[in-house]
């Protein structure tokens, strides 16, 4: 019978170090807590940039739609005109939405130039990188239909 010797601490702390390098148990856990925080942020920066282009969509909808809405009448208030945007442009509180409108005659022709303003502020990635607001701004600017 062969008899071993007691190792010294070295060596088993050395032994001990092989084995852990060989050892396949866990791989999976140590490969994926490496790689999901950048699939979160990758997510996360996906739903920012989601309802920031569809907040920036529905401000120009707004503003469109109620350019055609303009085109079609002889007379228009500043205020109809600013309640008409806020009420057309969804996802956003429509206290939120700063609509000027100026009217101004050519000749004939009156004009009506709507500028309207929102200030998106980041919630999800923007907010934890710390990103400035940007301001959301559309313009148009079309004829009132003339009176016969």
């Amino acid at each position: 019978m062969r008899t071993t010797a007691p190792r010294s601490r070295c060596a088993r702390l050395a032994a001990r170090a092989l084995g852990f390098g060989r050892c396949r148990d866990g791989a999976a856990a140590v490969e994926f807590a490496l790689v999901a925080p950048t699939l979160v942020l990758a997510l996360l920066a996906l739903f920012e940039f989601g309802i920031f282009a569809w907040n920036r969509h529905s401000l120009e909808y707004a503003t469109e739609e109620t350019a055609r809405v303009v085109m079609t009448r002889t007379t228009v208030t500043d205020t109809l005109v600013a309640a008409e945007i806020k009420a057309r442009a969804t996802s956003i509180p429509a206290d939120k939405i700063t609509a000027t409108v100026t009217q101004e005659t050519v000749g004939t022709t009156t004009f009506v130039t709507m500028t309207v303003a929102y200030t998106y502020k980041y919630f999800l990635l923007g907010a934890l990188v710390g990103l400035e607001p940007i301001v959301f701004t559309s313009k148009a600017r079309v004829p009132l239909r003339p009176t016969s």
